[in-house]
C-alpha cells in the first residue's frame, strides 16, 4: 500500500493513502466515490463539530454513503440491544443521543428527574395481585430481553414465576458476539446450555490473538509495533440469533412468559409488591396492560428510563466511543486483534483531536474472508468532543490502513456503532424497593469493556443465585437488594487504566504516551505469563497480578514513571490507591472466607456465634445491610471488622471454651438453622469477597 505523509500543522503528520489508479467503469458509482473519499486527507484543521442532519438526496459523507448501501443491501432485520440497528437512520438516532448527552445540565440545573418509577405506601389488594383480563401476575419480571433472557430462564428453573418485556422483537443480532469458550461454559455451570450446544452456537473459533502498540515508524520507513500474542481470549463469535432463540424456547418451556413489541411506560412500587404499565404493538394493534411483580430487574442497559431517573443530572465519568463494520474480502484472515493501535495520539489541530483510537478485529463466521473490525476510543462527555458521524468518516481510511487493503476491495455488508458511559459509583445501587439493574443498567461492565454478553455470563451464577435467595427471603428492600451490587474494587480500580487512556483538554500530553504505557505494561505481563495478562485481557483486575506488573514496568521503565503520573493527576491516583488497598483486603478476606463457602458447619458456627451475641463484629457486619459508605459513593462492607470476624470464625471450632457447649451444638447442625435472611446476607459478604477481589476468575 502506497504511503505519503500529508502536513496536519506544525511539528504534525498524519498518514494518508494514495488510491489505485482508476478502475474501469464497470465498478459503478459505489466504487468510484470510495476512491474519492479514500483520497481525502484527514481533516487539516480543527472545526466546529457539526452534529448529523437529515441528508439530502446525495450522500454528504462517506459514512452517509457507505451505510446507505449496506442498508439497501441488509437481508435481515434490525434487531434490539448493542449493535442491533445497524442502519444509517439509526446512527444519526445515536448520534443525537450522544450529543444530548454531552450537553446534558447537570445537578439543580437539569430541573426535577422524571418520575418513570413512582413510590406508593398504598399495598396492593388481594384483588389487584389476581391474575385476570388486561392483568398478568409473576414473581419476576425481566426488562429488556436481549441479555436479560439468561437471567429469566435460570430463575424460571428454580421454578419462579418469570415474564421478560422487550420493547421489539426479542431475537439476537445476526452480527456474533466476539467472547472466550470459557464465558461460554458459564452458561453451561448456570444449567442454561447443555455442553453439546456450545459447539451448536459458536460459528467461529480462531487463535491465536493479539496485542500491540505502535512504537513509530522503523528505518524501512515502515510503522513498528510491538506486539503479544496469546491464546483462547475473545477468540469465539457466538451467533446471538441462535442462541437467544434457544433462551426463549427454554423459558416458554418451563412456564415463562415473552411479552415482546411491548413498551415500558412507567413501573409503580407498592409495599407488597410492583405495577408494571405495558404498551403492546402486537399483531398491529396497540394495547396497554397492567403486569404486576414482586420484583422488577431491569436490563435495558445505559439507556434504561430507570436508570435515567437514577441518574438524574449527572454526566458519566467516562465513555467508550465504538464504530466498526463487518466486511468480506479480507484475504488474511486466521487471527484476531484484541487490542492494538497503529497511530499515535490525535494532535490537538486534528478534528477528532484528543483520542488515541484502539482497534479490535475478528474472523465472522459468516464467511471465510469475512471480517470484523472495530475503531474505538476512551474520552469524557464535554460538549466539544466530536460526533459519532465525524469518528466514522475517521475510520474510512485508517481501518483500510490498519487492514492493509483497499476498501474498493472490500464488501461492507453491516454497519457497527455504538458508546458505552460509565460511571466511578458503580455498580449502581438500587434506589427503589422491589427495583434491581443488572448487566450494563447496573455498571456492573469495566469501564474499559463494550459490556454486554461477556459481563452478563461473568455473573450469571452469582446472579441468578443472589435473586433466587432474595425472593426466598423476601429481601427485596433497596437495603437488602444492595449487597447483591456490593462495593467491588476490581471494578474501581480499573478506573486508572480508563483515565490514564484517555486525553483531556488542557494537557500537554506526549503523543506516544498511552502507546508507552501499555507496551511496557504487555512486556511485563507476557514475561510473568497467563496468570497475569488473560485476567486483564477479559476486564478482570486482581491484586497480585496488577501489583506485579506495575513494579515490573517501572524496574523496566522507571523514566515513564513521572510523565505517567503528571498525566493522571494527584487526585485520581490517590483515589485509586484507595481501590487497589481495598483490592488487597478483599483478596485477604476471600482468602479467610475461603472455608465458609464449603462447610455448612462453619456456616452454622457462624449463627452460633450471632446467637451468643449480637455485639460481635460478625453479628454488626451480617446485620447491615448497606455499610459503610465508600469512597465511590457505594455500599461497602466494615471491612476490618469483617476480616477479623472472618479470622476468628475460621477458628473458632478448636477455641470455643467448654462453657460454649450450647453454641458448638448449634453449629454442627449447620446453615439449615441460618434464617433465609441471615443465609441471604452471608452470601451476598461471601460472594462480595470472591467478585470484589477479582477470584472468581480462573484460568
Amino acid at each position: 500500500m502506497a504511503m505519503q505523509q500529508l502536513k496536519m500543522g506544525p511539528g504534525h503528520y498524519a498518514p494518508t493513502m494514495l488510491t489505485r489508479p482508476s478502475a474501469p467503469a464497470k465498478l459503478g458509482v459505489r466504487h468510484a466515490y470510495r476512491r474519492r473519499a479514500r483520497g481525502v486527507p484527514c481533516q487539516a484543521a480543527q472545526s466546529t463539530v457539526s452534529e448529523p442532519k437529515p441528508s439530502p438526496a446525495t450522500p454528504a459523507t462517506q459514512t452517509e454513503q457507505m451505510l446507505r448501501e449496506m442498508d439497501a443491501r441488509q437481508q435481515t432485520s434490525q434487531a434490539g440491544g448493542a449493535g442491533g440497528s445497524t442502519t444509517w437512520e439509526a446512527l444519526l438516532r445515536a448520534d443525537s443521543v450522544w450529543s444530548q448527552l454531552r450537553n446534558k445540565q447537570e445537578g439543580a440545573a437539569a430541573g426535577p428527574p422524571p418520575s418513570f418509577v413512582q413510590e406508593s405506601s398504598q399495598p396492593l389488594s388481594s384483588q389487584q395481585q389476581q391474575q385476570g383480563e388486561g392483568v398478568a401476575v409473576h414473581d419476576v419480571v425481566v426488562c429488556g430481553g436481549t441479555l436479560g433472557i439468561f437471567v429469566a430462564t435460570a430463575l424460571a428453573r428454580r421454578g419462579w414465576r418469570v415474564a421478560v418485556v422487550e420493547r421489539g422483537p426479542l431475537k439476537g443480532r445476526a452480527q456474533e458476539w466476539n467472547v472466550s469458550r470459557k464465558e461460554v461454559l458459564e452458561l453451561v455451570e448456570a444449567g442454561l446450555l447443555e455442553e453439546r450446544e456450545v459447539d451448536e452456537v459458536i460459528a467461529k473459533e480462531f487463535n491465536p490473538v493479539r496485542v500491540g502498540f505502535y512504537s513509530g515508524v522503523g528505518p524501512d520507513g515502515k510503522p513498528q509495533s510491538k506486539d503479544v500474542w496469546t491464546r483462547d481470549v475473545l477468540n469465539c463469535g457466538v451467533r446471538p440469533d441462535l442462541l437467544i432463540a434457544r433462551m426463549r424456547s427454554k423459558l416458554e418451556a418451563l412456564g415463562g412468559k415473552v411479552y415482546e413489541l411491548a413498551a415500558l411506560q412507567g413501573v409503580q412500587v407498592a409495599p407488597n409488591g410492583c405495577t408494571l404499565s405495558l404498551k403492546s404493538m402486537d399483531k398491529g394493534s396497540e394495547t396497554s396492560m397492567r403486569v404486576h411483580s414482586r420484583l422488577v430487574i431491569d436490563c435495558m442497559g445505559h439507556a434504561s428510563p430507570i436508570v435515567q431517573q437514577i441518574r438524574w443530572g449527572k454526566k458519566p465519568d467516562g465513555i467508550c466511543i465504538v464504530v466498526g463494520t463487518l466486511g468480506s474480502g479480507f484475504q488474511q484472515n486466521t487471527t484476531a486483534d484484541v487490542i492494538y493501535t497503529n497511530s499515535h495520539s490525535q494532535p490537538d489541530n486534528a478534528k477528532a483531536n484528543k483520542l488515541q483510537f484502539f482497534w479490535e478485529a475478528f474472523p465472522a463466521g459468516s464467511g471465510p474472508t469475512d471480517r470484523t473490525t472495530y475503531m474505538f476510543a476512551y474520552l469524557d462527555a464535554e460538549p466539544w468532543r466530536p460526533s459519532m458521524l465525524d469518528i466514522f468518516e475517521e475510520y474510512w481510511p485508517r481501518m483500510a490502513e490498519y487492514q492493509g487493503v483497499m476498501l474498493e476491495d472490500i464488501d461492507f455488508k453491516r454497519a457497527l456503532f455504538g458508546f458505552f458511559p460509565t460511571y466511578r459509583d458503580s455498580p449502581l445501587q438500587p434506589r427503589f424497593d422491589r427495583v434491581l439493574q443488572i448487566g450494563d443498567a447496573s455498571g456492573i461492565q469495566s469501564p474499559l469493556s463494550f459490556g454486554g454478553f461477556g459481563a452478563m455470563t461473568r455473573h450469571m451464577r452469582r446472579l441468578d443465585k443472589a435473586i433466587h435467595e432474595a425472593l426466598a427471603a423476601d429481601a427485596l428492600d433497596k437495603g437488602s437488594l444492595g449487597l447483591i451490587h456490593a462495593y467491588n474494587p476490581s471494578l474501581s480500580s480499573a478506573w486508572m487504566m480508563q483515565k490514564a487512556m484517555s486525553l483531556r483538554p488542557g494537557q500537554s500530553t506526549p503523543p506516544d504516551l498511552i502507546n508507552r504505557m501499555l507496551g511496557g505494561n504487555f512486556s511485563a505481563m507476557e514475561e510473568m505469563g497467563d496468570p497475569v495478562m488473560k485476567p486483564f485481557l477479559q476486564d478482570v483486575m486482581q491484586f497480585g497480578p496488577l501489583v506485579s506488573t506495575i513494579s515490573k514496568q517501572m524496574v523496566n521503565d522507571p523514566a515513564f514513571v513521572p510523565p505517567l503520573l503528571a498525566h493522571v493527576g494527584p487526585g485520581p491516583l490517590a483515589d485509586w490507591l484507595v481501590h487497589v488497598l481495598g483490592l488487597g483486603a478483599y483478596t485477604l478476606g476471600n482468602f479467610i472466607a475461603t472455608p465458609l463457602k464449603t462447610s455448612s458447619e462453619l456456616k452454622g458456627l457462624v449463627v452460633a456465634l450471632m446467637a451468643a451475641g449480637s455485639s460481635s463484629p460478625l453479628t454488626a457486619a451480617l446485620s447491615s445491610r448497606s455499610g459503610s459508605s465508600s469512597s465511590n459513593g457505594n455500599s461497602a462492607l466494615d471491612l476490618s471488622a469483617l476480616l477479623g470476624s472472618l479470622s476468628s470464625s475460621a477458628a473458632a471450632g478448636a477455641a470455643l471454651p467448654a462453657s460454649t457447649e450450647g453454641i458448638q451444638r448449634r453449629s454442627s447442625q449447620g446453615e439449615e438453622k441460618l434464617t433465609p435472611r441471615q443465609l441471604y446476607t452471608l452470601n451476598r459478604i461471601l460472594e462480595a469477597l470472591e467478585y470484589g477481589s477479582g477470584s472468581d476468575y480462573k484460568l
